[in-house]
């Protein structure tokens, strides 16, 4: 999503490994920030697709201004190694924005 690639709501669900109505209440919360926006898709109504708003860009960038660009690489992949590793969700497949870092 941080490259502006926009993802299907059930596609979140799927990577996080976790119910849609979790992914629902996430989103509710991100769109409350101004960070996440649902676009209806065109093709099937009752389909969303989330795209990451500037500010949503703005957030991820200020989490991780601390870092350097290799230090946040690092970080998102220990964050992906230690969900696998607990078998927490998203450990299975992580979202590819974690993976484009």
């Amino acid at each position: 999503m941080l490259q502006g690639d926009q993802l299907a709501q059930l596609d979140i669900a799927s990577a996080l490994d976790v119910s849609n109505s979790v992914v629902v209440n996430m989103l509710d919360e991100l769109e409350d920030l101004g960070a996440v926006r649902r676009v209806r898709e065109t093709t099937d109504r009752r389909r969303h697709r989330i795209d990451l708003t500037d500010r949503g860009r703005d957030l991820d960038a200020e989490l991780l201004a601390p870092l350097s660009k290799a230090q946040a690489s690092a970080f998102r992949e220990a964050l992906g190694t230690l969900t696998v590793g607990h078998d927490l969700p998203g450990g299975r497949s992580r979202i590819r924005a974690a993976e484009s870092r």
